[in-house]
């Protein structure tokens, strides 16, 4: 009876916590968290590809639908910087089949490229009022809903300052849903 007291008290002491945490704004709800990883790499932080001059990054985003963005993101170093870039992209294969691009996209911090397949002598790094850094993402949009693991195919072939950079490797993706409390990571301990 003694036991069954002190658990009483203790669910007690931590329902009032629990609502003071509430209250107070704190993230204390339980929420289902998803993730894609390649190895214990979470894509929804960006993994870096390669980083020469520039990082070469992947990430998929946090998406709430069926309709997962993966990124490719050639983030320059400090400076004035030109790409040209001949190939960047990301293919899903499930099951032996490559999956089908919804939409393609490319982005830079000036908006959207209408021309993807063009980009030629474009300016990165500072703009020419040395206030913005700019970037070049290319975003291909699939449809995920009920894959949960596949193959990621990424290739860049682009020029980077008149030197050709070139990366190709395929990842093996797992896709996973965790409970957590909202907003709580712990380093480490989230994989």
């Amino acid at each position: 009876m003694k036991v069954l007291k002190y658990v009483l008290i203790a669910f007690s002491i931590l329902f009032v916590l629990w609502l003071v945490g509430l209250f107070a704004g704190l993230k204390v709800t339980p929420v289902f968290e998803e993730d894609y990883y390649v190895g214990e790499a979470g894509l929804s932080d960006k993994i870096v590809l390669m980083e020469k001059g520039e990082e070469l990054l992947l990430e998929i985003p946090h998406d709430s639908d069926s309709l997962k963005s993966i990124d490719i993101l050639v983030f320059p170093n400090e400076g004035k910087h030109r790409i040209t870039v001949n190939d960047i992209s990301v293919k899903v294969i499930a099951d032996g089949k490559t999956l089908d691009t919804v939409y393609y996209y490319v982005f830079s911090s000036f908006g959207e490229h209408k021309d993807a397949q063009s980009i030629k002598d474009f300016p990165v790094g500072l703009t020419d009022d040395d206030s913005v850094s700019t970037y070049v993402l290319f975003r291909s949009v699939y449809v995920l809903y009920n894959v949960d693991d596949f193959k990621l195919d990424v290739n860049a072939d682009y020029v980077y300052d008149g030197e050709v950079r070139k990366y190709s490797r395929v990842f093996d993706v797992e896709h996973t849903r965790k409970l957590r409390w909202r907003g709580l990571r712990l380093p480490g301990g989230d994989h």
